[in-house]
């Protein structure tokens, strides 16, 4: 079964909704609680879904969220996968609602909370990335290593930013970290997943392209 639920920072809501994450002193994003809310409510319903076993994994922006759900909610997220994540997020991206007043972000960076690790996380990052600097992941890192916390760390030599998502090895490892630590299995060997081929939406990273 597939599901799909926006919290309440999601776009194309009312400006009522994402108002929760506006204003001078921006609050911790709302959608962690909304995500686990239904989760918790779906399950009720629907026998097959088991709360005890959830995993997370995102790209970029996503792999903040996958390993911040993580740290911050370890009563329920169990496993994460995080890319190419932003992790010091509030002062290095800077993303915001866009008002006429600069929201001050006020949160911790993941590094600031990498204490709380219980579950099983693998940081992914690729050393050309070109967009969100692999500094970011090697930040957690230490981070994770000084509060003495065991992780997995996979560093492709050759992967930009926009390549993961749709490279087939990447998928491979993180549905195999999956199948390790949620199902307690061993993956299959011999599984190959192709490249996913750039969407034509995609524009051209420079003019001469």
């Amino acid at each position: 079964a597939t599901m799909m639920f926006d919290g309440r920072e999601a776009k194309f809501r009312s400006r009522k909704v994402q108002s929760v994450f506006d204003g001078k002193k921006a609050t911790e994003p709302a959608f962690y609680d909304d995500h686990i809310g239904a989760m918790r409510q779906l399950a009720k319903r629907y026998p097959f879904i088991d709360t005890e076993r959830v995993g997370i994994y995102g790209n970029s922006d996503g792999g903040w969220r996958a390993a911040r759900a993580l740290l911050q909610h370890p009563e329920f997220y169990k496993v994460a996968v995080a890319v190419a994540g932003s992790h010091d997020y509030g002062t290095w991206i800077g993303t915001k609602y866009p008002t006429a007043e600069e929201p001050e972000f006020d949160w911790p960076t993941n590094m600031e909370i990498a204490g709380q690790l219980q579950g099983k996380l693998l940081l992914m990052h690729g050393f050309v990335d070109d967009d969100v600097h692999i500094a970011q992941t090697m930040q957690l890192a230490q981070a994770l290593i000084d509060a003495n916390k065991d992780f997995d760390m996979f560093i492709p030599p050759m992967l930009e930013h926009k390549q993961f998502w749709r490279h087939g090895y990447v998928h491979r490892k993180t549905w195999d970290y999956f199948v390790q630590h949620l199902l307690h299995q061993t993956p299959p060997e011999g599984i190959t997943i192709p490249n996913a081929n750039d969407p034509p939406f995609r524009r051209p990273m420079h003019p001469a392209e």
